[in-house]
């Protein structure tokens, strides 16, 4: 029997991206803001209700929350130990302080209290959770890692405020992959602006660096993969709408239960939360023995990292160690069969979740 991959990614096939490319071919313009990055970023516009000047593509989605951090005026941001690390080496190669804190057990996510305006936020929408604004009222500085979150039910964002951004990851393993890429969404014009100088190397209008920026523009052969993913969009919600409705009966008949599955849109996951940290261990085992794909995604708290855990490897963090021991992914992806889900359900079945 052969192994079951954990994900499968698919991006847009090359029949579908090849007219664009052959724009690209008669435009000769490959990258410098070219005018399929532009139209990427107006379709985006329109998809969660914000202007157009107010969405910037990027290079990737880490590089995206590095420069939002950099160009917001606080000298400090706070961020969840239960994440993937690209948020809080975002902080820190952004240049400003970072501040971990535990999450909530139940919605995985970050609560904290606000602080002055000298203190961000950067909370994390785990696993491609709804994006709720009232969520962090109160914080004036707010830097929303979204990465996953392109599937989201919720997508008006209208109503972002000003001193906010959220981004998005357009990785191959995300909804709308188109391989590497990022979007990001400012509730200020002018911040959208500067950021864009900032992935210019700073640039704002001439060959010179006016401040400290980076190089992480995207392509022209990205943005033609992204405007094709948005092309396709109807046919990948229903693939993913299909699996989620297959590992649901699963999960129902295994006795597991997956944040994933609660989320009204879609997402690219199937994480399951096992009882105890035993039991998740059972699980692996049993899943590795029968050659079916899982990972631990977010496999232990930021703070016990080597790159964080020299300041941060002290801090308390319960609720992340916590969903870290206890939870697993499984086989996930658009096309996902039955007999692949009957697989994870037999492999399952006889594990103890005492």
């Amino acid at each position: 029997m052969t192994a079951l991959p954990v994900m499968h990614p698919a991006l847009p096939t090359a029949e579908a991206v090849t007219g664009y490319l052959r724009t690209m071919d008669e435009a000769r313009i490959y990258s410098n803001f070219g005018p399929m990055v532009t139209e990427l970023e107006r379709r985006y516009a329109e998809r969660f209700n914000v202007p157009a000047e107010a969405v910037v593509a990027c290079a990737n989605a880490t590089l995206g929350l590095q420069g939002a951090a950099a160009l917001s005026p606080a000298g400090t941001f706070h961020c969840p130990a239960w994440t993937f690390p690209a948020t809080p080496l975002s902080i820190v190669n952004s240049g400003k302080r970072l501040e971990f804190h535990d999450v909530d057990r139940l919605s995985w996510q970050i609560d904290l209290e606000p602080r002055d305006t000298s203190h961000a936020l950067m909370p994390v929408l785990p696993f491609g959770a709804e994006i709720e604004l009232d969520r962090w009222q109160g914080w004036t500085e707010v830097v929303i890692d979204a990465a996953a979150s392109g599937g989201a039910m919720l997508r008006d964002l209208a109503a972002l405020p000003q001193t906010w951004a959220l981004a998005l990851s357009l990785h191959a393993t995300k909804v709308l992959g188109i391989g590497e890429g990022g979007i990001v969404i400012f509730g200020d014009l002018d911040r959208a602006d500067r950021f864009r100088s900032y992935i210019s190397l700073g640039f704002a209008w001439r060959r010179e660096s006016d401040f400290m920026g980076t190089n992480a523009k995207m392509s022209e052969m990205a943005a033609a993969y992204g405007l094709a993913a948005l092309d396709g969009w109807s046919v990948e919600e229903a693939e993913w709408r299909t699996a989620r409705a297959l590992v649901a009966q699963a999960e129902e008949n295994l006795g597991l239960a997956s944040v994933c599955s609660t989320y009204p849109g879609v997402t690219p996951y199937w994480i399951v939360q096992h009882s105890t940290p035993d039991a998740a261990a059972r699980a692996v085992g049993a899943l590795d023995r029968a050659e079916v794909g899982n990972r631990r995604w977010w496999p232990i708290p930021c703070t016990r990292m080597g790159a964080f855990a020299h300041e941060w490897g002290a801090l308390e963090v319960p609720n992340s160690q916590w969903l870290a021991a206890t939870t697993v992914g499984l086989p996930f992806y658009r096309g996902l069969s039955t007999a692949d889900v009957d697989r994870v359900v037999s492999t399952l079945a006889g594990v103890d979740q005492s």
